[in-house]
């Protein structure tokens, strides 16, 4: 089967490794590219960046605690996944939901996004649920590859410095 593969790929003009061989990397709405910057083990504080296909721009974040609001926020606007539990605020008794969207509009296509990488590291995150009030989704490495599933924020970013 491999010597198959092998004599369409040169048929084809196409090397094992080429470019034109691999498929292309693809990212949904809901994943975001998160690039590390700076780093302080000291203070356990990381800076770097945020992108994806469904944000208009690249967010910039300061520290862990930063980054964590800062992905909540991105993933209310991009409308997806939604959260489970609705916000709370002191001025009034309404609790306020985010809307969510089906379908995101996409700023950006793919290979944009994953051109940038942070200075120590880069990840993808597959954002896929928020359940009981933090977040549910796997991670993946430039290549693509999973390097794990994550629970919770903590996990997330547990999983983030082990990989870094």
């Amino acid at each position: 089967m491999e010597e198959i593969i092998q004599s369409s790929r040169e048929e084809q003009g196409q090397s094992e490794g080429t470019a034109a061989s691999m498929p292309k990397r693809m990212i949904g709405a809901s994943t975001l590219h998160i690039c590390i910057n700076e780093e302080n083990e000291a203070d356990e504080i990381y800076a770097g960046t945020i992108s994806g296909t469904a944000l208009e721009e690249t967010h910039e974040f300061a520290s862990m605690q930063e980054m964590a609001l800062l992905i909540d926020r991105l993933l209310d606007k991009i409308g997806r996944p939604q959260k489970s539990l609705a916000d709370r605020d002191f001025k009034s008794d309404e609790r306020k939901s985010t809307e969510y969207v089906g379908s995101p509009k996409l700023y950006h296509e793919s290979e944009e996004i994953l051109a940038v990488a942070g200075e120590l590291a880069t990840f993808d995150v597959i954002f896929q649920t928020r359940k009981h009030g933090t977040w549910q989704g796997l991670v993946l490495d430039t290549d693509g590859r999973r390097i794990d599933d994550f629970a919770s924020e903590i996990q997330l970013f547990e999983l983030m410095r082990e990989n870094m």
